[in-house]
Parts: C-alpha cells; sequence; structure tokens
C-alpha cells in the first residue's frame, strides 16, 4: 500500500535528522539513562571491492561487540554507528545477522517515517531490526537491535562509490575511517577483490608493502586478499586497477536487460593547452595532536603530491604553519606551481606540522599575505583540527571580518578533526555531533564564498577533502560537451560523474551514465571551447570493443536519476515520487531507509547469502577441487540461449548429498535443480536455458551457479548475453 505524506510530517523528520557528520560508534542501552553510551567495539571488518565502470561496487562486513563496556547479563544493548561514505556514493542493500551467525536477513527499503516507526516500536518491544538511513549532511547512520550481553552482532552495506579515472589507472577511497570508531582497536582489516580480465593489476597505492595473495574461495572461485595491519587504517591509500581504456582513449559498457538498457562511458579528452590564468593560494595548518589520529608526516607528504596534481606551472602558492612565537612560512614570496619548485619548497622544511593552534593569528597572516603582495583576491586553503575557538573570541572574529573588507578572498576549511567531537542529543531523533569551530567554519565560508570540507561536513577522510576541495579551484575557464549516439539508435537521459573534478575540469576524463535504445557501435561527438579556441573530436567505438556490464549498471543511473530529482522536487508529489523510484529500484535516499527485520516480523532469511570469511581456503585450485570432490565446467561462457554444464562428483559422492542452485548477481536463488536425476558419480551434463524456477527468461546479466556437499561447495560464473 502506498502511504502518502504531508510537508510538516516531513519536515518534523528532517529536523531530527539533521545532523553534522562524523565517524562514532556508541553502545547503549535504550532503556537506560546514560543517553550518549559507550564507544563500541569493531571485532571483525572486511571490504570486497569490483571495479564497475564509472564506480566500483563494494561490500562492507562488520561485526560489532560490547567487550569491556560494563553491561550486565540482562542488558539488551542497541549499537548506533554514524559513518562517511566518499562524496556520491550510492547505497543500495543492507544485510542484518541473525543471533545464529547462519541465517541473514535482507533488509527491505521504506520510506524513512515507516521505518523509523517500525524500528522504535520493535526496539520497545525487545526484538532484532536494524535501520539504515542517510542524514541530510550526507554521512549515514545505521542501528541495530539488541545486541545482548557478550555477543556479537553483523552487518553488510553494499554501495557504489565513484571511481577516479586517469590515462593510466582507475582507483578508489574506502572508508578505512569507521574502523578508528572502535574502542578495542583491530588487529587487522582485509580488503577483497576479483580476478578480471577488464581490470588488470589490482593493488592499493600508497601501500606498497601490501599485496594482494590469491585465494580459493568456494563460492567465489579465486579471489584476490590483502590482509591490512590497523596501523595503516590513517594512511591515505587507495584501491586501484589499470585504466581499461581503447587506444581512442575510450572505455565503454552496456546493460540490456530486456526492458532496459543502459551504458556508461569513459572518455579521456585530447590534452588542452589552458591559458596563463593563475591561481594564488595561501595553505594555512593549524593542527592539535589530541584531535585527530592522523599522522602529520603522512599529511605533510600529501600534501606535497596533491600540489603536485592539482596545481599548474602558472599557479603561485605558499604555505604557512602555525608554531609558538612567529608563523613558520615556506617562503617569504610566492611559489611557482610546478613540480621542481613544489619539491624543493617542500624538502626545505623539516616537521613543519607542530601541536599548536593559534587559529585567528594564523588566518590574519594568510590574509596579510596576499594583500601585502598586491593581491585582494585569491584562496586560502586552512587545513585544521583545532576547536578552540569559544564564546569569547568576538573580536577575534570581528578582526577577521574587518581584514576581509575590500576584498575577494575566498577562504575554503578542510576541518580533519576527528577526536574530541561533543554530542547534542536530540529527542526521538538521531544525535549529532559538533565541536566548538563548527559554526565559526561554516560562517566564514560562506560569508566569502568559499568551501567547506571535512568530518562534520560527510567526507569519508582527510585525504579525499583535500583532493576534493583543491579540484574544485579552476585556472581556466572550461566548456565542453560530449555527445554520445549510436549509429543504429540514440541515447538519452545522460547524466555525468563529477568526482574529483572529473566531467568537470580541463584535462580530466568525462564520465557519462545513460540510456540507449538501438544497436551499436557507440559514437562520440566531443566539443570544448578554451581560450577563444574550439576543439572538435569524433570517435566511433567498435561493437566488439563494448564490454557487457551486469545489473549494477542500473543501480548507477538510477542513482544519479534520484540525485536529479532530490535537487529539484517540491511539494509532496516531488517527494512521493522519489520515495516510490527509491523502494521500485532499491535505492537509498534522504527520504527512505532499509529495514532488515527478524523472521517473526517479517523478515525472510536470505539463505545463500556469501560470507568471505567462512569459506576462504588457503589451497590451490587442485587442491580445492580434491578437498570438495567436485569439478564443475561450463561453456559457452558467456551464452545467449543456453550453457552445458558438466559436473563431475568423485566416486563414493552420492548426489543426495549435493545441491545445485543458481543466483544472480544480488544474491536472489533463481533456480533450484535437483541432482537425483544425474548419476550417483562420474560426469554428468546438463543444459541450463536461462530460465528461473517459473520458466521465465532471466534478463542478461551476471549469474552464479553453485554445488554444495557436505565437503564445501563450488561456484562457477555465469554471463548471460541476451
Amino acid at each position: 500500500m502506498k502511504r502518502n505524506f504531508t510537508l510538516p510530517v516531513i519536515f518534523l523528520l528532517f529536523t531530527f535528522l539533521s545532523a553534522s557528520a562524523q565517524n562514532v560508534l556508541r553502545i547503549q542501552d535504550p532503556d537506560g539513562w546514560d543517553f550518549q553510551g559507550f564507544q563500541g567495539n569493531i571485532t571483525e571488518a572486511t571490504f570486497s571491492i569490483q571495479p564497475q565502470g564509472a564506480y566500483m561496487e563494494v561490500g562492507m562486513f562488520l561485526t560489532f561487540s560490547d567487550e569491556g563496556l560494563g553491561f550486565n547479563s540482562w542488558d539488551s544493548t542497541e549499537i548506533i554507528l554514524d559513518f562517511n561514505l566518499p562524496e556520491g556514493s550510492i547505497v543500495y542493500d543492507s544485510w542484518l545477522w541473525m543471533f545464529d551467525d547462519t541465517t541473514i536477513v535482507r533488509a527491505d527499503i521504506h520510506d524513512i517515517w515507516t521505518a523509523t516507526t517500525i524500528y522504535e516500536n520493535i526496539v520497545d518491544r525487545r526484538r532484532d531490526p536494524s535501520v539504515l538511513f542517510r542524514k541530510p549532511s550526507g554521512s549515514y547512520q545505521i542501528r541495530i537491535y539488541p545486541l545482548p550481553y557478550n555477543e556479537t552482532r553483523k552487518i553488510k552495506i553494499s554501495y557504489l562509490v565513484p571511481a577516479v579515472w586517469s590515462a593510466g589507472e582507475v582507483n578508489a577511497w574506502l572508508p578505512t575511517g569507521i574502523l578508528e570508531t572502535s574502542g578495542i582497536p583491530l588487529d587487522f582489516f582485509e580488503i577483497i577483490t576479483f580476478p578480471n580480465p577488464i581490470w588488470q593489476n589490482p593493488r592499493l597505492n600508497g601501500l606498497p608493502d601490501v599485496t594482494f595473495q590469491n585465494v580459493a574461495d568456494p563460492n567465489f572461485g579465486d579471489i584476490l586478499v590483502a590482509q591490512i595491519p590497523s596501523a595503516n587504517i590513517n594512511k591515505p591509500f587507495s584501491f586501484a586497477v589499470d585504466a581499461p581504456f581503447n587506444s581512442d582513449g575510450v572505455f565503454v559498457q552496456q546493460l540490456d536487460n530486456g526492458t532496459d538498457k543502459f551504458y556508461q562511458a569513459v572518455y579521456l579528452p585530447p590534452e588542452i593547452s589552458t591559458p596563463a590564468n593563475p591561481k594564488k593560494v595561501v595553505f594555512l595548518v593549524d593542527h592539535e595532536d589530541a584531535n585527530s589520529s592522523i599522522d602529520k608526516t603522512d599529511f605533510y607528504q600529501y600534501l606535497e603530491e596533491e600540489c603536485k596534481t592539482y596545481l599548474k606551472s602558472e599557479d603561485q602558492f605558499n604555505f604557512i604553519f602555525s608554531s609558538t612565537g612567529n608563523h613558520q612560512m615556506m617562503s617569504e614570496n610566492w611559489i611557482l606551481g610546478n613540480a621542481d619548485s613544489i619539491t624543493q619548497a617542500f624538502s626545505q622544511m623539516t616537521n613543519p606540522i607542530k601541536d599548536y593552534s593559534d587559529l585567528f593569528d594564523l588566518l590574519e597572516n594568510g590574509i596579510n599575505f596576499l594583500i601585502d603582495n598586491g593581491e585582494a583576491e585569491g584562496d586560502i586553503v586552512l587545513l585544521a583540527n583545532s576547536d578552540n575557538i569559544t564564546w569569547n573570541n568576538n573580536s577575534d572574529i570581528e578582526s577577521i571580518n574587518t581584514l576581509l573588507q575590500g576584498t575577494n578572498i575566498k577562504i575554503n576549511i578542510i576541518n580533519y578533526q576527528s577526536d574530541n567531537f561533543y554530542q547534542e542529543w536530540v529527542w526521538n531523533g538521531p544525535d549529532f555531533w559538533t565541536s566548538n569551530n563548527y559554526n565559526f567554519y561554516r560562517d566564514l565560508t560562506f560569508s566569502t564564498g568559499g568551501r567547506t570540507y571535512g568530518s562534520l561536513q560527510g567526507a569519508s577522510n582527510v585525504w579525499t577533502s583535500i583532493s576534493s576541495l583543491l579540484s574544485s579551484l579552476k585556472s581556466a575557464d572550461y566548456d565542453f560537451d560530449m555527445y554520445t549516439s549510436l549509429t543504429s539508435g540514440f541515447t538519452f537521459n545522460r547524466f555525468h560523474q563529477n568526482y574529483l573534478g572529473q566531467s568537470r575540469n580541463v584535462n580530466q576524463p568525462i564520465l557519462q551514465v545513460g540510456k540507449y535504445t538501438g544497436a551499436f557501435p557507440f559514437e562520440i561527438e566531443y566539443s570544448a571551447y578554451v581560450d577563444s579556441n574550439f576543439i572538435f573530436e569524433t570517435i566511433e567505438v567498435p561493437t566488439d570493443q563494448i564490454m557487457e556490464s551486469d545489473s549494477v549498471n542500473r543501480e548507477i543511473w538510477f542513482g544519479h536519476h534520484l540525485w536529479n530529482l532530490q535537487s529539484t522536487a517540491s511539494g509532496v508529489s516531488g517527494i512521493q515520487e522519489i520515495i516510490d523510484l527509491s523502494i521500485e529500484e532499491r535505492v537509498l535516499t534522504d527520504y527512505t531507509a532499509f529495514l532488515a527485520l527478524d523472521l517473526e516480523n517479517g523478515g525472510e532469511p536470505c539463505v545463500e547469502c556469501w560470507e568471505f570469511e567462512e569459506w576462504i581456503v588457503y589451497s590451490t585450485d587442485d587442491d580445492l577441487e580434491d578437498q570438495l570432490k567436485i569439478k564443475i565446467a561450463a561453456f559457452p561462457n558467456p551464452f545467449s540461449d543456453q550453457v552445458k554444464v558438466t559436473i563431475e562428483l568423485s566416486e563414493g559422492l552420492s548426489v543426495d548429498e549435493a545441491e545445485l542452485s543458481i543466483f544472480d548477481a544480488f544474491g536472489k536463488n533463481v533456480l533450484n535443480q535437483k541432482l537425483n536425476d544425474l548419476t550417483d558419480f562420474g560426469k554428468s551434463e546438463w543444459t541450463w536455458n536461462g530460465q528461473n524456477s517459473n520458466g521465465q527468461s532471466l534478463p542478461s546479466g551476471i549469474y552464479y551457479m553453485m554445488i554444495k556437499t557436505e565437503k564445501g561447495a563450488q561456484t562457477v560464473k555465469l554471463t548471460l548475453m541476451r
């Protein structure tokens, strides 16, 4: 039944949900009086990641406990995790493990009013739900109830993270800062990916000593696993693979599910010489050790690398660092933005980031440097984790405002404070986290036209905040159009992925998702206008260079479509349209939430949801086949009409002990096949025509055929192409 809303209900709900963002894990007794609870623990953490074109698909597995928190055996506590994901992430699923650790419930999606009401009522009745929703600040919260004394609860959250493309590689950031919320530090966490001929050479940029190891998994086959010591949680590292561009600098994927046709295109435009339009940037650094566990050496080195990435040779910059006495200045004059000048300037300063905060004096120095060097305009980038601005600083705030009068100086702020936030509690709604400097940062950037990034604004970590801010400081006017079409059809409803300057800045890849009708080949027409010059290029991508995509392509398109609707929605009908589409497509929005209920309250078990930790077998392929006593082969694969499956059960293994099932890319069971019709042992053949248990033809996509015995399970990946 469709639920209709009135705007006062929605606005009242958003009053409860309005919150600053921060990674915080708490465990509390809902019936107790300590509303802030205690810092919880994460006992296990695994991230699975796989490139999917303009995005990467991530599964985040987290296990929570109340170890050492002093609760009693009669307490049933609630887990509350506030967390950040990279900007532009698309959350499309949530799972909750029940207490037997074998039953896994896939969450349903509801309007947020219904989901939170059901959750609160169930918590009062001591049942077993979880609820996941997005806050207006851009961060997320998941609540799980109950956490019995001395036990654990496990969840999985599936989302798509924007991929960052360059000419040579594709990379993405993982929200490892979530793991810092654990009161008892993890010894290690794992990152899992899958060998793929398109996405080659998987690696972790920034962690050269950590490599992926080949592992044979009974469910997924060959996988790659990297075990990362927890000391690296705060390191600036990202997952990366080689960029699969063709010789024309183009990558195209398509999905034809029989009803809708979707595509993704990544295009590397020709290098454009931009006119000299130098940026003037003064970086200010104000640091307090107690407010962040970040390593100052890593921080300094990362600033150097990002300056080389985003500053051009005609740009000019300088750094000023808070210090006792006189602040440390990298140079008395402007420094050119070429790589050699940046290297020399950074090498001349040893350990410049001090545990010292003098924020107002530092801001005055930065503003005066711009003015004294004849620049009444430019950008100040303040990188700070300090929190010492209180009610009695009015005179200092006024002095900053006086200096800024008559100038065109933009102040941009990266707030990387990750410790010592305080909680502001809202009745019957999610709590939020803030610091003494929050209002000052907000007002300062708003009044000067700058930007604010950081833990209070939903950024996943300080590293992406730095990259996001620097990518937003344009050095050239750049207007472009990328028109895509088909030789026998056309594309429509196109969206661009703009993460970290992509599809926006000159000499950056353009990432587009859209729908199409007709047939390939695929055509790209690129035109740009820079410095009174036109650039034009036409490329045709042959059909044999179009890569097949799975159903994730659909989630990517609907994620963009829903963002567009949210930015223009007005009135009850607009909000209702977003809610209906969000529920239909299982894509989280500001108006919806994922709710996982126990079986008693209507939850449906996900019988074959795969959990890596229980299935990983460290052995070779031959060893695995010997252990499981199963051999499977499928031909042709990919297939369009039917695939012939050859199954070999070793002698002595009865078919009564084996089960064959087929699942789609989301883990949904679409077909079960009895093996009693096969021989007791030896080779047997079975042909699958791409239909489900009801005889309905399934759409194109990725499917997994699993044969499970008491010894374990063996899985084959099947690709259906209609």
